[in-house]
């Protein structure tokens, strides 16, 4: 499950704390999530929810782990 964009923005509004640290703790867990948690459940699902998980764990690898995070929450 993805965090809706506005819940982070809205967290961080309503109180004092680092972006970036929070970014990449929300990332680092939807990785742990579907690195981990997930492969057992992919027989359960279509190929295109199989398709749609592997495209989300490359994407958040692509965008924050190869240097080109911005250091933003998007």
């Amino acid at each position: 499950m993805r965090v809706p964009r506005e819940l982070i923005h809205s967290c961080l509004d309503g109180r004092r704390c680092d972006r970036v640290a929070l970014e990449r703790a929300l990332v680092a867990e939807e990785l742990a999530v579907l690195v981990f948690l997930w492969p057992p459940y992919a027989p359960f699902n279509r190929p295109s929810g199989i398709a749609r998980v592997r495209r989300r764990a490359r994407e958040l690898q692509d965008r924050y782990f190869d240097g080109t995070a911005h250091g933003t929450v998007p």
